[in-house]
């Protein structure tokens, strides 16, 4: 009698199995993700693809949105009321954004009052409650998903009041991510590991972030930073850049191991990740008026050890948005009717010249992150990108919009010895400035030390 029991318990059981996993593949059981990084600039773009976005999340149902950071630009948000003004007013005007956003913290986000957006999550204002940043770093699970959200700029030790933290968001990390039971691990930062765009990838990210998560068995990250679409895919982990919110995408860099790049797209837009089982995923990528640009299938595999070092590679070809200084300053003078003097060509192409040639610079230093320079023996912190093969000119990365390029060479025991206005935010010498000069309401400041 016990046997026959048994056996039938057994069928039950497999029974049960069986019906779970076609339910697992069914459009209600799915976990359906937007994912949205460098949205925060009040453009044509922030407004596009805000509305395909929502349409886009409408369709699947998503279950939520997350936002990887740059929340706000250019330098983050002071009040509750920017944050109704420039988040809640632009994106939960469309009824498909109106469902849990769970956000990170890029670099422009903290370079102004440092708590608005985290405490922004229990203000009254956040009508309906969709902003969801219960702290700098944090976990949510969705089924047999979870998400585990990584503040990067603090990660990097560029949060002056947050470094004695440093530490124990690796630990909160790493153990959250042992004790995980769930099938998939996803983590979501600022800075991306690898990216073949302009700012290439970030150097603690390669040498802390990724084992970590490669030990504890995460192998899908999602970053922003770099304003393009990019699916890197090393040794079973994917790299997935979606920071092309609101901004225009940049040039190009080619800091991935060799073989890696699956696919990069130098156009705004979002993406989407649908999880429907334990064995796969679909990512797709969509352009601002929300048509799919490119569409793939993760698996869900244990991470290899990671690389010691990427392989060096060729140079890649142009990309579209290569050169897109001289072709949007010509678009202009077009649209305006304006005749474009000979004169003032040349003068356009040989700025143009200008900046490729500091990018030229900038990967001539191999095996070094463009996050890292290092001048006369002083090693620069903080650095958004070294602009120069001798490591003294460099777009600097404080939390605070009122560093001048004088108090930032002067804060490492040197003098500044120029200074440039950059408006693409890759180390391009667009305007030059005084030492004492603040860039504040757009892009960025270069700074040479000496």
């Amino acid at each position: 009698m016990r046997a026959i029991c048994a056996a039938l318990l057994v069928q039950l059981v497999g029974s049960f199995r069986v019906t779970r996993k076609s339910s697992g593949n069914s459009s209600s059981s799915c976990i359906n993700f937007m994912i949205i990084g460098d949205y925060g600039a009040p453009k044509s773009a922030q407004s596009r693809v805000a509305a395909s976005m929502a349409s886009e999340a409408s369709r699947v149902s998503a279950n939520a949105i997350l936002a990887l950071g740059d929340n706000i630009y250019e330098n983050g948000a002071t009040s509750s009321d920017q944050m109704v003004r420039e988040w809640r007013n632009v994106y939960m005007k469309h009824s498909g954004n109106k469902r849990p956003w769970y956000v990170v913290m890029g670099n422009h986000d903290w370079r102004t009052s440092k708590n608005v957006q985290r405490d922004f999550t229990k203000s009254s204002k956040n009508e309906g409650g969709y902003w969801n940043m219960p702290s700098y770093w944090f976990s949510k699970r969705f089924d047999d998903v979870e998400v585990f959200f990584v503040d990067t700029q603090i990660w990097r030790g560029d949060v002056s009041s947050f470094r004695s933290k440093i530490s124990e968001q690796k630990r909160w990390l790493e153990g959250a991510l042992s004790s995980s039971s769930a099938s998939w691990k996803i983590v979501v930062g600022h800075h991306p590991t690898y990216s073949a765009g302009n700012h290439g990838g970030a150097s603690q990210m390669k040498r802390e972030l990724d084992p970590i998560m490669r030990k504890h068995g995460a192998n899908v990250y999602f970053a922003g930073h770099d304003h393009s679409q990019q699916h890197i895919s090393h040794r079973n982990v994917n790299y997935v850049v979606s920071g092309s919110g609101a901004k225009t995408p940049r040039s190009r860099k080619n800091d991935y191991p060799s073989g890696s790049l699956k696919k990069y797209l130098g156009v705004e837009g979002f993406a989407s990740l649908r999880i429907c089982d334990s064995s796969s995923a679909s990512l797709k990528m969509f352009d601002a008026r929300g048509g799919t640009v490119y569409s793939t299938t993760l698996m869900n595999e244990m991470p290899g050890s990671p690389s010691p070092s990427p392989s060096p590679r060729p140079p890649t070809s142009p990309s579209p948005s290569d050169g897109r200084r001289r072709s949007r300053r010509r678009r202009s003078r077009r649209r305006n009717g304006a005749k474009i003097a000979e004169a003032e060509v040349e003068e356009v192409e040989e700025a143009d010249e200008e900046v490729e040639e500091v990018e030229e610079e900038v990967e001539e230093v191999e095996g070094v992150s463009t996050d890292e320079a290092i001048c006369h023996g002083v090693e620069l912190h903080p650095v958004d990108m070294r602009c120069s093969s001798d490591g003294c000119t460099v777009q600097p990365d404080t939390d605070s919009s009122t560093v001048t390029c004088e108090e930032y060479c002067a804060s490492h025991g040197l003098s500044c010895a120029g200074a440039w206005a950059n408006e693409f935010e890759d180390c391009g010498l667009d305007t030059e400035i005084t030492c004492q000069d603040l860039v504040m309401d757009d892009g960025a400041q270069v700074c040479k030390c000496n």
